[in-house]
């Protein structure tokens, strides 16, 4: 019950929170960069080194202006180091906890945060569906990969699910839309590729009784013809969730629809165009920095998504700063010769995360009828790895492409260093 009382009370003052003037939420910004800054330089050795290399001190980091001259920390350097250089001394490692990116680019990253660390980033998305109207006793159900569903399996999650269902991600459309037919539910939310995938098989099989009042996506791109094909499917207007597994929700849309509202409480934003940053309405490479993540700091993270700052005060009145649509990725899509669309995650993701054998995959779509994988194995494959391989991806394409796979010792890396898992040479066109 104490644990329950202080959500509670963390829940509510992020509520009164998003309603403070754009100035007195700068003004909160900084309070708390100032305070990571000065964790980050005493207490981690990473970063402890780098201010040292700098000549600089943490208490040097005054404001936002400051915290650019600190340089940007990549994927490549975290995995360069291992994780032990970036987390905090005195943290007890049996109350932490380790959380994962769904590795749909690049290597799958590790992460460790205390519990409530966790907490705290998780009531960030439910801030986002109550300001879109939902309440606690809506009924929910929430599509994500399976590597995303352990609340589900926990002792509090058997308690939820009277009001909150959690399906798996994937292609399994058929399952999906029996217990959505069957639990009714007032709330869905999912990765917006598996939803972009619902919404194809509803409309395809005429499917006109599931109908949500609210409908809420996340994780990947989404375009205009996404986002009317998931209306049309679901009789609602779709609400889109900018998050990561690094810093939980990172921005969403309101009723209002002017754009995204940046969750600066929680989260500081950069929107970056050669180390520097962009005027508003220009694109620029997302940057971000979790304000409530001590265990292991990440301080100016490139996440590789590229977004578009904006001037100005959404009209539904909240002091949160806006950005617009995420623009990126779009080739992590694979476009099949019918025009069906197979998103990264929940898909091509989890058939290579589930072959504990494999350590490494490029998956490249070189036309459309074509698919060329390279894998690196992780000691000797499984006599029946190649062939589930070949038959999962097939079954994920539709049969509709032919599919090579080739095991090699290594993968290529491009200059900037980094592998795209799932890549596509096809224009997306959804």
């Amino acid at each position: 019950m104490n644990l329950f009382l202080k959500r509670l009370r963390c829940f509510r003052q992020l509520l009164r929170q998003q309603w403070l003037s754009p100035e007195q939420m700068s003004a909160l910004r900084r309070r708390r960069l100032r305070r990571l800054v000065r964790h980050a330089g005493r207490c981690v050795p990473y970063y402890r080194r780098m201010f040292a290399q700098l000549g600089m001190r943490p208490e040097d980091i005054r404001d936002e202006g400051d915290f650019r001259r600190l340089p940007l920390l990549k994927k490549t350097d975290i995995t360069a180091h291992g994780l032990r250089p970036f987390l905090s001394e005195g943290y007890d490692p049996a109350r932490t906890t380790t959380v994962m990116t769904s590795g749909s680019s690049g290597r799958p990253m590790t992460f460790i945060r205390t519990p409530e660390e966790e907490a705290l980033g998780h009531l960030t998305y439910p801030r986002a569906l109550m300001a879109n109207g939902v309440r606690p006793w809506h009924r929910q159900v929430v599509i994500m990969p399976a590597n995303r569903l352990s609340d589900a399996k926990s002792p509090l999650g058997a308690l939820k699910r009277r009001w909150k269902l959690f399906l798996e991600a994937g292609p399994a459309s058929d399952r999906q839309i029996e217990v959505l037919r069957a639990f009714r539910p007032s709330v869905i939310r999912g990765y917006n590729g598996n939803l972009q995938m619902l919404a194809a098989a509803i409309e395809e099989r005429g499917i006109t009784d599931i109908r949500p009042r609210f409908v809420f996506g996340t994780a990947e791109l989404l375009d205009a013809g996404a986002r009317e094909r998931i209306n049309r499917a679901f009789g609602v207007e779709m609400r889109d969730l900018y998050g990561c597994s690094e810093a939980h929700c990172v921005a969403w849309e309101c009723p209002a629809g002017e754009g995204y509202h940046i969750n600066a409480d929680t989260v500081l934003v950069e929107f970056l165009r050669h180390g520097r940053p962009v005027a508003p309405g220009e694109p620029g490479r997302v940057v971000i920095t979790p304000l409530h993540v001590f265990a292991m700091p990440l301080l100016r993270y490139e996440i590789g998504d590229i977004g578009i700052p904006l001037a100005g005060r959404c009209a539904c009145g909240r002091g949160l700063p806006m950005m617009k649509m995420i623009q990126g990725r779009s080739d992590d899509f694979v476009t099949l010769p019918s025009g069906f669309v197979v998103p990264p995650v929940g898909t091509f993701a989890d058939v290579f995360e589930a072959r504990p054998d494999v350590a490494e995959f490029f998956l490249l779509q070189e036309k459309k009828d074509l698919i060329r994988v390279r894998i690196v194995p992780r000691g000797r494959l499984q006599p029946d790895t190649l062939d589930r391989l070949q038959r999962d991806i097939e079954a994920l394409t539709r049969h509709e492409a032919v599919v090579e796979i080739v095991v090699v010792d290594r993968l290529e890396r491009p200059p900037g260093g980094k592998i795209r898992r799932i890549a596509s040479r096809v224009p997306v066109s959804l």
